[in-house]
């Protein structure tokens, strides 16, 4: 399983390393844990780039093989 931690940004390079192929930084689908966004997102050095945490492979979720939690859900969480 993959579990990529994004508690910090990366740089692309960064990210690169911690794959073993191209193909692994393409998201097929991403979701956000708590709303329903990510689809916006192709890659998951966007996702990351754009503030997305968390991000866990999920082949078993029936509406996205990535989840996270998004920006906005994260601000949120902080205000609250």
């Amino acid at each position: 399983m993959h579990n990529i931690m994004t508690t910090d940004l990366f740089t692309e390079a960064e990210l690169a390393e911690r794959f073993l192929t191209p193909d692994d930084l393409l998201v097929e689908s991403l979701q956000c844990l708590h709303c329903d966004g990510g689809m916006e997102h192709n890659t998951i050095a966007d996702a990351i780039r754009a503030g997305w945490v968390g991000i866990e492979y999920t082949p078993d979720q029936p509406l996205a093989n990535y989840t996270g939690i998004c920006p906005e859900c994260q601000q949120e969480e902080q205000s609250a």
